[in-house]
């Protein structure tokens, strides 16, 4: 089977998608399946670009329409038109952008399914981002989009019903994004950021760990953490993740207003060791995301071992029925509540750690997605012969 995922962006700065989709990539790779990436090109793109093994990854130039259309790019779409008869199957990520679009106007009128995931971005939250832009484009070309795709594909039941109340569309599944444990066995070792910021030394630890972006929920964190710091001395607050849209900004003058800046600490992104040391060090992983498709940090948390707390709207509701965590809404009394209800009970954190650790290996691995997602490759590929 030779399967071509076409993406607007490998930047791992970009989100958990980028990274969703090369470690799915590279596990498709390993099962045997001719895999290539189609994605455009950035300007910093050996320092930041994700590159799966054992895939196929051509990237092309960005036009100046990117910077109106994101991943604009016609080389793209040109070598897209020519190569696309050598793939059974066209697997496009992400809406509202342009390599999506170029598959569509690609394959409309052809015998060549394309699958097209979401990743989440019809969630109401996401949409509020230029909103009337958004609806415009919709209506214009994003519906067409989705409605003339083979398949569409979500990556949590949440999305899928959410998807299917706004199009009609005969084929819609959820395959959830998975994680590597491997990458998370052996020993740990928090020395690296308690080099960089003895304060924490002796002090519970509560770890946010993604994108500084309004949808994350981060203003709740920020006030509900403000009221455990005024009557706890021994609590700090490790936001790690880019600030690509300045939002790091805002949340600095709300700190300042709640005067607790100096126990909140900005990380920038972390990859690699320093991610795990930053998992290491935490005492508690909180997420209280206002929409989410799915997330990967949550993942990564479980399968540290750590507890986790989270909102309904990050599609992980068996957070609460397996005992790995809270899920609250995404208001800053209950998450308070949430919070300073573990901050002193290590053994229930423990058990929590351990109860998603075993969710996690069961449920969550990229060997097992990546089958299941094959395994939809071929019913798609089975049915577009018909």
């Amino acid at each position: 089977m030779k399967v071509l995922h076409v993406m607007a962006t490998l930047r791992t700065a970009d989100g958990g998608g980028v990274k969703g989709v090369t470690e799915l990539t590279q596990s498709q790779a390993k099962k045997g399946i001719d895999v290539t990436i189609f994605a455009p090109s950035w300007s910093d793109i050996d320092a930041c670009t994700s590159s799966p093994e054992g895939v196929e990854v051509k990237f092309f130039k960005r036009t100046i329409l990117s910077k109106l259309w994101f991943g604009h790019s016609r080389i793209l779409a040109e070598t897209l038109r020519k190569e696309y008869p050598r793939f059974d199957l066209i697997h496009a990520h992400h809406i509202w952008c342009y390599p999506q679009f170029a598959v569509y106007e690609t394959l409309k009128s052809k015998n060549k399914p394309y699958v097209l995931s979401i990743h989440g971005e019809l969630f109401p939250h996401p949409s509020k981002n230029r909103s009337f832009q958004k609806k415009f484009f919709y209506e214009l070309l994003q519906k067409k989009v989705i409605k003339n795709a083979a398949a569409v594909h979500a990556v949590s039941e949440n999305e899928a019903r959410h998807i299917a109340n706004l199009v009609n569309h005969p084929d819609i599944f959820f395959i959830p994004n998975g994680i590597n444990p491997e990458e998370f066995k052996g020993p740990s070792d928090a020395g690296w950021i308690r080099q960089a910021y003895p304060q924490l030394a002796g002090k519970k630890t509560i770890l946010f760990l993604g994108r500084i972006f309004p949808g994350k929920g981060l203003d709740v964190l920020v006030r509900a953490f403000s009221r455990i710091a005024r009557i706890r001395s021994d609590v700090y607050l490790l936001i790690a993740g880019p600030d690509n849209w300045g939002y790091k900004n805002e949340l600095e003058e709300m700190l300042d207003r709640e005067a607790i800046p100096e126990r909140v600490i900005f990380t920038g992104m972390l990859i690699g060791d320093k991610k795990k040391a930053a998992f290491s060090c935490a005492d508690l992983f909180v997420y209280p995301s206002y929409s989410e498709g799915f997330s990967n940090a949550v993942l990564e948390a479980m399968a540290w071992g750590l507890p986790v707390i989270i909102s309904p709207q990050c599609n992980f509701p068996e957070v609460q029925t397996r005992g790995a965590g809270r899920v609250i809404e995404p208001e800053v009394g209950q998450l308070e509540k949430a919070i300073s209800g573990l901050l002193d009970q290590p053994e229930i954190c423990r058990q929590m750690g351990d109860r998603g650790r075993a969710l996690v290996n069961d449920q969550y691995t990229w060997d097992k997605i990546a089958e299941n997602m094959i395994s939809a490759y071929e019913r798609i590929i089975n049915a577009s012969r018909n």
